[in-house]
């Protein structure tokens, strides 16, 4: 917690006609060290910026550094890469309307934030070397960046050329204006220098420089004083401050110089900064921080030994919404407006363990304390103690723990020596006449309604004093014998609420009748220990206990006897649970005093916002009871650091929840690479190796470090908020394959939700066996493999069946073959029956003829009986040739050739294998009818060639027998071709075969007739005969 004290200014006093003291102050400030200070490098802070983002930045003689809200990062140049600078020595630091950071450094020359790489890049000058040592910055309109050096006066870095301007480092009015203490631009684009030789105005369009010296300011300082700080207010006027501590205006237009007299006379030493906040000109010195109210023409200064500034050496000024930012030799302060009044010894005399309050009748407010008792005056140091008003005034003790005023009187109740009575009229005391005043230990007196005054102790019980008498309550009421009393309120009417440390009675103030009330705090089995009670203007009573909470006894509940208490819990909390005092506004809400601060509830118990030290309190924690609202409303509360005040209805509550970035990525441990600072970055992407994500966000809530509270949700992972209570970091490992949105939120002091917060886009890429492309290959594999198992499959029903089938197939195959061959074998035994009766026949008749030929001695009788004797046997050969096939009777003439002409060549009159025979008859069966005509033609034709056509000489001799089919394109019909050639000696040029007489010719004639053939001989080289004639089908 920053332990801050609180700096009031009060422009105007005046005591009422009754004597009562009013404060009517314009504005109250606080001022205080910030909890970065702790975290600095080196404490001297040299300059101070609070960039666009909402990051602060401290400049040092040891570093640079950047603080985002819960942890400072250092630029520094002994660092490696990241967060390297030049320069460790940081004279000052600005920011373009682009957004780039740039500093100006002494030995490093100027530097510029380098965002992706988080590091400052060095500005280098090839033409003049001396700008190395700078001492000061600020950027113009037109992006140029001006900087102030030690000893050549002035430069200007132009960022889009990328150089600086050499006309400057040529211009001899340039070496004049020395060592640089601050620069800036006006309105009208005119660039203003303090230098060692005075005020020095550049003009960029016309590159020249215009010296406004000392002297010029008729002897109000010395020749050898320097200018030290520039500001502009918003009139255009030139506020300058000096080394010698004067502060001049500067008035462009008149080149006039003007003498501040009010601040003049203030007494301040060399003034290091100057800077605007509205119309208050705040001014660092060598001495002090002081604030110059420029339309009341007031000043106040603030010191080290009068608030809790950290240093009175100031070094540089920073004002932004929130404060004014101070830099000291010892750290990094704040100033900020607040509707808070503090007091506290350092600032107006008051002892600072403060116990109690009251108003009397003149309306003057009256504070006790541990060390006496206090009047809050008009005139500084506003505090006068009750011995200094009153020189003989002799108190019991001066540790007062309660105070009631009553008329002209003072009632003082104290830490060990009872009850004493001051008369504010002229000091006089007396002490009421209760058993055993000198030793009771008072810690709470009440004037109540009905005239009777009640004093409650610590260690004897509860007394009342009555008009004619005192009385101890514990003695008077049996039914009550309780030692400690801790709380007494008079409520509704006539009642009184009598509280102990663990019990509340009420108390019937007209018929004297105490009830314990036992009300039940929640389902809390041990008792509570009680620290105030106190009722609303709707009757409901409230309890603040020690370490309990806050409770509601409504009036409702009052009405109708229900000793049940709402324990005011929920969302969001108090910020402790040891509630110290509690004081109703005007408008019924409930301010409480705390362990932690104060806040702010409404009449139904719901927060509204909570306050710390850096809002205006006198500290963290405040005393129990010490509490009080005057007759103009303004509320007290005092603590062990001094007390506040303040009008209710001036504090704000509708702060809205601080901005909200991301300050730290960290991937498997790593920072990844960015294409742009961490807190402008909209979405990352992971690999499916990324485990490890860590995400840290900051709350810009740079005076409140502590007081933020955080959820955070990753949707599409987390179900819900997630509330880690002030850790600001998530972490999330192993997170699956897809898409998420990161989602951050902070609350104000109210507790409501900044629903704006952070949000960043986060894709994890799956592993490269779970991408799309991979699943579309394991899909398409799968239809494959799920394809090929089906064909497979298939295949092998497919198989199965026709296996099947075959099986069948072959079965009935093989009964039809059994059948078949049963038939053919009946039918072969009818053809072999058949044949035996035909050749038997044929035997027949070849023993006929032969008896004939036995019986025949003519020549050419026996010739023509042998002939027939050959022809029986042709046709008898015929019979083995013979097939019984399809219900036809078919003969194969190709095996008969061969037969009939191995029979023919025994009887041929020259050698055998002298002649070559050719068979070529075709295979393909034909009908026996056909085929024994045709037999008998081949008989005769080839024993004819045999017998007749060679030569006994001639040793080359050959038969050509074909029959087939004839080519179809050469005719449509289906017809057969006979054709019998020899190479032999041809016919006797007598014989004529057409019209020969010869057996063998005429039988062939005859068959050709039978056969409906046409037939031709040619005697070419030989004899061949060729028959043409129809195929015949089977029948």
């Amino acid at each position: 917690m920053i332990s801050c004290r609180w700096i009031y200014a009060i422009t105007a006093l005046s005591l009422l006609q009754s004597g009562a003291l009013w404060s009517q102050a314009t504005q109250q400030y606080n001022i205080g060290p910030t909890s970065v200070s702790s975290l600095l490098s080196q404490p001297s802070v040299s300059t101070i910026l609070k960039d666009n983002t909402g990051f602060l930045w401290i400049g040092t003689q040891h570093g640079l550094h950047r603080y985002d809200g819960t942890k400072v990062t250092i630029f520094s140049a002994k660092n490696k890469s990241a967060h390297w600078i030049p320069n460790s020595d940081i004279s000052q630091i600005t920011q373009d309307k682009e957004g780039t950071i740039w500093a100006a450094t002494y030995g490093g020359g100027l530097a510029k934030l380098n965002f992706k790489q988080d590091r400052f890049d060095a500005v280098f000058s090839d033409s003049v070397k001396e700008y190395s040592s700078l001492t000061t910055l600020t950027v113009s309109d037109k992006g140029n960046v001006w900087f102030g050096t030690a000893n050549v006066g002035v430069g200007m870095y132009n960022p889009r050329l990328q150089n600086h301007a050499t006309w400057l480092a040529s211009n001899p009015a340039n070496e004049d204006i020395g060592l640089v203490s601050d620069i800036l631009q006006d309105g009208l684009g005119y660039i203003w220098v303090a230098g060692e030789t005075g005020l020095h105005k550049i003009d960029p369009a016309r590159r020249s420089i215009s010296a406004y010296r000392p002297r010029a300011l008729n002897g109000s300082i010395t020749s050898n004083s320097k200018m030290t700080a520039l500001e502009l207010d918003a009139n255009g006027i030139l506020w300058i401050g000096t080394s010698v501590g004067k502060v001049f205006q500067f008035d462009p237009e008149s080149l006039s110089f003007t003498l501040s007299e009010t601040i003049n006379k203030a007494g301040i030493s060399t003034v290091s900064a100057l800077a605007f906040s509205g119309d208050t000109l705040w001014i660092g010195t060598h001495s002090g921080l002081a604030s110059f109210q420029t339309r009341q023409s007031t000043i106040e200064l603030y010191l080290a030994s009068n608030s809790d500034l950290s240093n009175n050496d100031v070094t540089s000024l920073h004002v932004s919404k929130e404060a004014v930012w101070v830099g000291t030799y010892q750290g990094l302060d704040f100033v900020a407006a607040t509707g808070f009044e503090k007091y506290h010894h350092s600032n107006s005399g008051v002892f600072n363990d403060v116990l109690s309050f009251t108003q009397d009748s003149s309306k003057r407010i009256w504070v006790g304390t541990y060390d006496g008792v206090f009047l809050l005056t008009a005139q500084p140091p506003l505090h006068r103690s009750l011995d200094s008003i009153f020189e003989k005034i002799d108190l019991a003790d001066h540790r007062v723990m309660t105070i009631a005023a009553k008329d002209q009187e003072l009632w003082l109740g104290f830490r060990q020596n009872g009850v004493q009575v001051v008369n504010l009229t002229n000091g006089s005391t007396h002490k009421p006449e209760i058993p055993g005043n000198s030793g009771l230990a008072v810690t709470k007196i009440l004037h109540t309604s009905e005239g009777s005054t009640w004093v409650a102790t610590f260690n004897k019980g509860l007394f009342r004093l009555y008009p004619d008498g005192i009385r101890s309550f514990n003695q008077m009421t049996a039914n009550f014998s309780e030692p400690t009393v801790v709380v007494l309120l008079e409520y509704t009417k006539n009642k009184l609420i009598i509280a102990t440390e663990r019990k509340i009675y009420s108390l019937d103030l007209i018929y004297n009748e105490l009830d314990f009330l036992d009300l039940r705090f929640g389902d809390r089995n041990q008792p509570v220990t009680i620290h105030s009670i106190t009722q609303n203007a709707n009757g409901d009573i409230w309890i603040g206990t020690k370490d309990s909470g806050l409770y509601i006894w409504t009036h409702k509940n009052q009405a109708s006897g229900n000793l049940d208490l709402i324990s005011l819990g929920g969302e969001p909390s108090l910020p402790s649970d040891t509630i110290y005092a509690i004081v109703f506004d005007s408008m019924n809400d409930a301010w409480v005093s705390t362990a932690r601060g104060l806040t702010k509830l409404s009449q139904k118990g719901e927060v509204l916002k909570s306050y710390t030290g850096v809002d205006g309190l006198q500290g963290a924690d405040f005393n129990f009871g010490a509490s009080f609202k005057d007759q103009q409303g303004r509320i007290y509360f005092g603590g062990t650091s001094g007390y506040n005040r303040f009008n209710p209805n001036k504090i704000d509550t509708g702060s809205p929840p601080p901005p909200l970035v991301l300050t730290e990525l960290s991937i498997a441990g790593e920072q990844p690479p960015l294409q742009a600072p961490l807190h402008k970055v909209k979405s990352i992407e992971l690999s499916h190796t990324d485990h490890f994500v860590t995400l840290v966000f900051s709350a810009l809530d740079l005076l409140n470090k502590n007081s933020s509270r955080y959820r955070y949700k990753l949707e599409g992972f987390d179900p819900q908020w997630i509330e880690p209570g002030g850790r600001n970091s998530a972490t999330y490992t192993n997170i699956p394959a897809g898409d998420y949105t990161f989602r951050a939120q902070v609350a104000n002091a109210a507790g409501t939700w900044g629903l704006q917060g952070l949000s960043l886009n986060i894709r994890v890429f799956p592993a490269p066996w779970y991408s799309w492309w991979a699943i579309t290959c394991y899909v398409l594999l799968a239809l494959v493999l799920l394809r090929l198992t089906k064909g497979f499959y298939d295949t092998y029903i497919l198989k199965e069946e026709a296996t099947a089938y075959a099986l069948e197939t072959q079965a009935i195959a093989d009964k039809a073959a059994d059948d078949l061959q049963e038939q053919l074998e009946i039918q072969d035994d009818l053809m072999r029956s058949a044949n035996k009766h035909n050749v038997e026949s044929m035997q027949i008749i070849s023993s006929l003829i032969s008896e004939q030929l036995d019986h025949t001695s003519d020549p050419l009788t026996r010739d023509a009986t042998q002939s027939n004797l050959s022809r029986v046997a042709a046709l008898t050969r015929l019979e083995s040739c013979l097939y019984y096939q399809d219900d036809c009777v078919l003969a194969d003439l190709h095996k008969y050739t061969d037969i009939i002409i191995d029979v023919i060549l025994k009887d041929s009159p020259i050698p055998a294998e002298r002649i070559t025979t050719i068979n070529e008859v075709t295979a393909t069966l034909l009908p026996a009818k056909q085929a024994s005509l045709l037999s008998v033609v081949i008989f005769e034709l080839v024993n004819n060639c045999v017998q007749h056509a060679f030569n006994h000489s001639s040793s080359a001799n050959y038969i050509h027998i074909r029959l087939g089919p004839v080519d179809e394109q050469i005719s449509r019909l289906r017809q057969l071709q006979l054709i019998v050639q020899d190479n032999g000696t041809g016919i006797a040029g007598s014989v004529v075969p057409d019209t020969a007489k010869s057996m063998g010719f005429s039988a062939v004639r005859t068959i050709a007739g039978m056969l409906s053939a046409s037939m031709e001989i040619s005697v070419d080289n030989g004899t061949q005969v060729s028959m043409l004639f129809p195929q015949q089908l089977d029948s």
